[in-house]
């Protein structure tokens, strides 16, 4: 829940992203996804290509 008024669910995933769903906007404009617990990994970059190390995300918390 986020708050008194709206209603919604926080989801992670083991690709490291964390998604915010608002259940009571039709349309999603108050919905968004962000990629979190990541670490850029320089030993293996090659040719100009990053490489991350990705985390999962196991646990979300809310606090006011």
């Amino acid at each position: 829940m986020f708050n008194n008024q709206r209603q919604g669910v926080a989801v992670g995933s083991v690709e490291g992203r964390v998604e915010i769903k608002d259940l009571g906007e039709m349309a999603g404009r108050r919905s968004f996804a962000f990629k979190c617990h990541r670490h850029e990994d320089p030993s293996q970059a090659r040719g100009g290509k990053k490489y991350h190390n990705v985390y999962p995300v196991n646990a979300i918390c809310f606090n006011r």
